[in-house]
């Protein structure tokens, strides 16, 4: 079922749970855990629930902010026993929560998804009650929505968390929407503090994540459609950072693939040039159609996005190099570019 913002306090309030497990996607970024702490301390206010956050693997960036906020994250192996309602915080597919989708599946409680990437068909099939809002900048954003909707107090703390989020999901500012701008002046008004978030969040890539990334341009792939130009490569680790190097090399549209235990990871990015030429949304019109042809599944944002593809590495980049050169031709003649 889809709701709004009083729908979800209604259904929660409704369930009446004593034990909620808030489960994140695996390498948890600094928006999921943020709105995951959030949405515990709002389940806790509103209910009298003791609200567990559950990560089966969260980001370097993301463990920065943990430290900083002193917020508890179980993992890497979540338990979800015990619980009678589970609620997944910006993830958009099974896939994406890793070992822990088969104990989801198993697990026989309702299921509430709180997201702002593009959905896939995956968690509409067990979700009890959905929240999304892709036009939201983060999922932060949304989970300071229903505060505001339920009228909770916002403490010190919490106001950190959310300006951490929001922070770090607008690229520390640097794709900020005048929406977020006046939020974070809200919770600036609660304690929250931009200048600490941008400190917290700021660090040097490691050895091997520089690595990774000038490998990447070493194996690049290139193509040209008009005046646009596509990079695909693959690397061993750090292939979303090795997909974003690309782009500021001067890349429009790029994609890392990386191999791991369960198949293959794809992260695809696209420049802002890219986006508003061509009008191709990066999670729905990419990730979401290649996901599925790849036997798998795929989501996102406008100009970034990933996905996790079910089968060997040699077909999965031919598909993806002729994926992109045909949808990137097709919106350049559609759009009258070149």
């Amino acid at each position: 079922m889809l709701g709004g913002k009083r729908a979800f306090l209604d259904f929660v309030k409704k369930a009446s749970p004593r034990k909620v497990s808030v489960l994140l996607h695996e390498g948890a970024d600094p928006d999921a855990v943020c709105s995951g702490f959030a949405v515990c301390q709002l389940i806790s206010e509103i209910s009298g629930a003791v609200a567990t956050l559950i990560a089966p693997g969260v980001s370097s960036t993301a463990k920065n902010v943990i430290s900083a906020l002193g917020i508890r994250v179980s993992g890497p192996d979540p338990d979800l026993g015990g619980c009678d309602l589970v609620v997944v915080v910006d993830t958009s597919s099974l896939s994406m929560l890793g070992c822990a989708a088969e104990r989801l599946l198993a697990s026989k409680v309702p299921v509430v998804q709180i997201d702002h990437h593009s959905p896939s068909p995956s968690m509409e099939g067990i979700a009890s009650f959905r929240l999304l809002d892709e036009g939201s900048p983060s999922t932060t954003e949304i989970v300071y929505s229903l505060f505001k909707a339920s009228k909770t107090r916002i403490s010190k703390n919490l106001a950190q968390a959310f300006v951490f989020g929001i922070v770090s999901e607008s690229g520390n500012l640097s794709r900020l929407r005048n929406s977020s701008l006046r939020v974070l002046c809200e919770l600036s008004k609660a304690g929250g503090d931009v200048e600490a978030a941008l400190g917290g969040l700021r660090k040097e890539a490691s050895l091997d994540e520089r690595i990774a990334r000038l490998k990447s341009a070493q194996r690049v792939v290139l193509r040209r459609v008009g005046d646009i130009l596509i990079a695909v490569s693959h690397v061993g680790s750090y292939h979303s950072s090795a997909a974003k190097s690309l782009i500021a090399l001067g890349a429009d549209l790029a994609a890392t693939l990386a191999k791991n235990k369960d198949g293959l990871k794809i992260s695809v990015r696209a420049s802002e040039n890219y986006a508003s030429i061509t009008g191709i949304h990066v999670g729905k019109d990419i990730c979401a159609p290649l996901g599925a042809l790849l036997g798998g599944e795929g989501s996102g944002h406008r100009m970034v996005g990933g996905i996790r593809a079910n089968c060997g590495f040699s077909r999965a980049r031919t598909a993806l190099l002729s994926f992109l050169e045909e949808k990137s031709a097709g919106a350049l003649g559609s759009s009258g570019g070149p």
